[in-house]
């Protein structure tokens, strides 16, 4: 009876341990076959400009490979305004699935939130970053109103003098470039806004102002034609897009770094195996070479960063971006 009684009580202890593994079990169950599913519908990459720009010819070489490779179509959604602050508060609020993905850059992710602490979203309480997916290096261009050649003759003339220089507008990754560049090589710079490079580049052309920040296919064409000079890329090191201009830490200033970077963000809270997937297909789509040699022809160096890797550059721009606002007393709208 005894040995009938402590078989039957191992019985009931197994049954409960079974019971107790199946339930412990039963959340990740239940969450296996959602992450083993994604994608489930078509996914959306929602850019904050007008078609045209940078980060919308990207999407748009981005989104017929990942749809191959994810096995559902994936459709671009131009969401312009308020320098991106529509389509990133959107993508934040977007189901937590990763079927939304925000395109987004340094001026969403970094310039907004320093000069606008009151903007609608947060870029790392309300994203995930997926992949640091391109740099679009910035150039220091001068029109026929400088004398300059080089950068060692602007930032001599820019000490003497007062050198009047446009953006595509304030609050701009340019104008903040070139306020950042003022205050390290200690400038007398003077600013003057335009309404995108559309006009800021005719501005430099007719030497309404002596120089101008810009992406290098913006400029590139006038500069084969001799109508302006390239005197240095505003980055931390030379571009290969254009490896034979100087870079502006190279020349005196190794502590200067300035990067625009576009990348894709997922509403936070999507489920790690979604974006892990959504990151190796879009790198390996970012490191095809037939992508590579699209998006350098536009002004774009692709680096397929990793998400913990994307994290920390928006953790670096943000700290860097609020810096140059308070030291250079730039104020938001």
């Amino acid at each position: 009876m005894q040995a009938r009684g402590t078989a039957s009580g191992f019985a009931r202890r197994g049954a409960l341990a079974a019971s107790a593994a199946l339930a412990l079990a039963a959340p990740w169950c239940a969450s296996l076959p959602q992450a083993q599913s994604f994608p489930a519908r078509q996914l959306r990459l929602v850019t904050p400009y007008l078609p045209g720009g940078a980060a919308d010819a990207l999407s748009r070489a981005l989104a017929p490979k990942l749809g191959e490779a994810l096995g559902q179509s994936v459709v671009v959604e131009n969401r312009p305004g308020a320098g991106g602050i529509l389509a990133a508060e959107m993508v934040a609020k977007s189901p937590k699935d990763a079927h939304t993905i925000f395109v987004g850059d340094t001026g969403q992710l970094a310039i907004i939130p320093a000069m606008n602490p009151g903007a609608p979203y947060d870029p790392v309480r309300d994203f995930d970053p997926v992949v640091r997916a391109a740099l679009a290096p910035l150039f220091l261009a001068v029109g026929p109103g400088s004398s300059a050649t080089n950068l060692a003759q602007f930032i001599a003339a820019a000490r003497a003098k007062e050198v009047v220089y446009g953006s595509p507008g304030s609050g701009t990754a340019h104008h903040l470039a070139m306020e950042s560049f003022k205050l390290a090589a200690q400038l007398k710079l003077v600013h003057i806004p335009y309404k995108g490079l559309a006009q800021s580049v005719p501005a430099v052309l007719s030497g309404q102002v002596a120089a101008i920040p810009t992406g290098l296919t913006a400029v590139l064409p006038h500069a084969r034609a001799g109508k302006l000079r390239i005197l240095a890329a505003i980055t931390a090191r030379r571009t290969p897009l254009a490896p034979d201009v100087p870079s502006i830490a190279e020349s005196g200033y190794p502590d200067f770094e300035m990067d625009v970077v576009i990348g894709l963000l997922v509403p936070a809270g999507s489920p790690r195996s979604a974006i892990q997937r959504l990151y190796e297909e879009s790198a390996r789509a970012l490191r095809d070479k037939d992508t590579l040699a699209r998006m350098a022809a536009l002004g774009l160096e692709l680096t397929a960063d990793d998400p913990a890797q994307f994290a920390e550059s928006i953790r670096r721009d943000r700290e860097r971006f609020a810096r140059i606002v308070k030291a250079a007393g730039i104020k938001g709208d």
